[in-house]
């Protein structure tokens, strides 16, 4: 297994993760439509960016920090295939390789980030929001899943200082 593919099943690993704390549901996603479950993760985006990243000062407004406008009505089509201020060479959300996105590095820590983790002001994210936010990136991708007939297992993710993530 190439070390992209591998990247990649940790990825859909958490989007599923993310799925699963979404829905409420602990054996099965089967009561979601595929169009209501990335409605509902769009929704919870939306509000942790509102809350930590499209704030006075930050990421909103007629000046945003970066010039990346992290409001509801800007969100994704700031993020998606935009290459990154800091780091041209990466796009914030990469959807042909969700986990190279720098978005996802900026809110993690660690390996290839330039500046300082965000969000600068506030609370960090927490375990289940950056899991939401990574669940939404993948989705870009396709690699969120759209059908989960089997039984579900949250995954046992960790990120850890270096940007990894390690499977427990």
């Amino acid at each position: 297994m190439t070390g992209r593919t591998l990247v990649l099943l940790l990825v859909v690993c958490v989007a599923a993760g993310a799925a699963w704390a979404l829905t409420g549901q602990q054996d099965t996603l089967t009561t979601q439509t595929p169009d209501t479950a990335r409605a509902e993760l769009d929704a919870k985006v939306a509000a942790i960016f509102t809350r930590s990243c499209a704030t006075a000062g930050c990421h909103s407004g007629e000046h945003p920090k970066m010039m990346l406008d992290l409001s509801a009505a800007a969100v994704p089509a700031s993020l998606v295939g935009v290459a990154a201020k800091q780091a041209g060479d990466l796009e914030l959300i990469d959807p042909a390789d969700p986990a190279k996105s720098y978005l996802l590095m900026k809110l993690n820590g660690g390996k290839g980030m330039k500046g300082k983790k965000m969000p600068l002001k506030g609370a960090p994210l927490t375990a289940e929001e950056l899991a939401a936010v990574s669940a939404w990136v993948a989705w870009f991708a396709g690699a969120m899943p759209d059908t989960a007939a089997a039984p579900l297992q949250a995954p046992q993710i960790k990120i850890t200082p270096g940007g990894k993530e390690k499977k427990k």
